[in-house]
């Protein structure tokens, strides 16, 4: 599988903690294009990893708008923020696959900014590859993780 530069993720719990006094802070508020920039992508496969070519890869990549997919790919379904916009969730449809003509990607995923300041989002992906019929052929997963550069 070619290197796969789509915003990914854990859902993680964003709500402050406390604050030097003891007391709540107030909960986190994320902007989204604070994931704008430049990061290094580190993707991991999960155990279990079932398409042949599921490796671990790290590669620089650089997003342009905190909406933007790779070119080889299109929207499922609109992305879906949390309340406090610090996770998303996404579903694609990539293609072509080399080596399987007619074949396509279904890439869904979910993602976290850890800090609330886009400096490190992470998450996991789950890539299901299609023969031009529609047939699963393999199934991997992925923890994947972007720091700023």
């Amino acid at each position: 599988m070619g290197k796969i530069a789509v915003l990914l993720g854990i859902i993680v719990a964003a709500c402050g903690g406390e604050s030097s006094s003891g007391g709540p802070t107030a909960p986190v508020q994320c902007d989204p294009d604070s994931r704008i920039g430049t990061f290094v992508e580190t993707m991991a496969p999960r155990a279990g990893a079932a398409c042949p070519d599921a490796a671990p890869s790290e590669q620089l990549v650089t997003f342009a708008t905190a909406l933007e997919i790779p070119a080889d790919c299109e929207r499922l379904v609109p992305d879906t923020w949390s309340a406090d916009q610090c996770s998303m969730e996404r579903h694609l449809r990539c293609e072509p696959i080399p080596g399987i003509p007619g074949g396509y990607e279904h890439r869904d995923s979910m993602s976290a900014d850890a800090n609330g300041d886009g400096s490190v989002f992470s998450g996991a992906m789950r890539v299901e590859r299609h023969d031009q019929g529609g047939a699963v052929i393999c199934l991997t997963g992925y923890d994947v993780s972007f720091v700023r550069q």
